[in-house]
């Protein structure tokens, strides 16, 4: 079962009230509120850090990132406002009405009943109505099927239209491109779009990136397999339907028994399931799983591992007796495909 935490979340009157005071305020003048000389209008702290999960209902900035007396970093945007708090290092965003906080990787949501109808945000009566965040439904993952139905990659390595050298996409919602070209790094992207027939390269889409920092060498596609090598690594992911598998061969002992890699993205937050996660988007649909790794090791011994994941980085322990060379195997599943 997936856990959600539950958490208070202040509600900064004071600070909503400067909200609708700024949003009156003729437009040339809101680039310039809490701003130094020269500096640019730009995304604050918090902000940075829920714009992969909310993406354009933060809406834009409206002043510089400041200080409250509480020591709080706040910064008003067209939405609402956004929050820094100093006590809990957790980014937060209300809207008036609701009220989103990241902690320790999971979006917290509440909504308060008494401030909606005729009472301007921040003037109710009463104190807000604590709400129980809906928990994020439980990861439905099947057993992986008895044949898994190959999808290729196709080549895009002079095609300047697109940022990746290949690319595979799913009849329905999902897609993947491997190696970006402005890079040197082995590297995947994996992205969900409900509307079938858009780029995979389109703004404000859910997207998981798994990266090998390089420079990788050989980097290269041939049917259904994309490989590099990184090192003393070779890194391929095998494109299916429903799923990306990455197999990491290593052909020697690495440093610290440890595999280091970056699992990144946009869109989603994301809870522990069983050696994996199950990665949700902002509506606590479930959109990608990452299943526990698996290792088969040179005496064709084959056992379970775990990935700790610290977005960004990302990490699978090895057992420090392990027979090398030795192929770790983590597979991606697409979650919620319907057609």
């Amino acid at each position: 079962m997936v856990h959600v935490q539950q958490a208070r979340f202040p509600i900064v009157f004071g600070a909503l009230a400067l909200v609708l005071f700024i949003a009156v305020l003729p437009v040339v003048a809101r680039g310039q509120a809490f701003c130094d000389d020269g500096q640019p209008l730009s995304p604050g702290t918090a902000y940075v850090a829920l714009e992969p999960v909310l993406g354009d209902a933060l809406g834009e900035p409206l002043e510089c990132e400041h200080a409250t007396t509480d020591g709080d970093l706040v910064q008003a945007t067209t939405s609402g406002l956004v929050v820094y708090q100093a006590d809990t290092n957790a980014p937060s965003f209300t809207n008036g009405q609701e009220h989103w906080a990241l902690v320790d990787g999971q979006l917290i949501y509440r909504a308060d009943e008494n401030t909606r109808g005729s009472n301007p945000v921040g003037t109710t009566d009463q104190p807000a109505a604590e709400v129980v965040p809906t928990p994020l439904p439980a990861p439905t993952a099947s057993p992986p099927p008895a044949g898994l139905l190959p999808l290729a990659w196709q080549d895009a390595t002079t095609d300047p239209t697109h940022p990746y050298m290949y690319w595979a996409k799913h009849r329905c919602t999902f897609g993947a491109q491997a190696f970006s070209k402005s890079s040197s790094d082995a590297d995947v992207v994996l992205s969900y779009n409900p509307a079938v027939d858009e780029s995979l390269d389109k703004p404000n889409i859910l997207r998981l990136t798994i990266s090998w920092t390089g420079p990788a060498q050989a980097r290269t596609a041939n049917g259904t397999v994309a490989s590099a090598r990184d090192g003393d690594l070779t890194v391929r992911w095998t494109s299916y339907e429903d799923r990306i598998v990455q197999d990491i061969v290593v052909s020697r002992r690495p440093a610290g028994d440890r595999l280091d890699f970056l699992v990144s993205g946009r869109g989603f937050v994301w809870s522990r399931l069983a050696g994996g996660y199950a990665l949700f988007d902002v509506g606590a649909f479930e959109r990608f799983i990452i299943h526990g790794p698996t290792i088969n090791d040179a005496h064709d011994k084959t056992s379970a591992a775990i990935l700790n994941w610290n977005y960004p980085a990302a990490t699978i322990p090895l057992d420090p007796n392990l027979a090398y060379p030795a192929t770790v195997s983590m597979a991606v599943e697409y979650a919620g495909i319907r057609c």
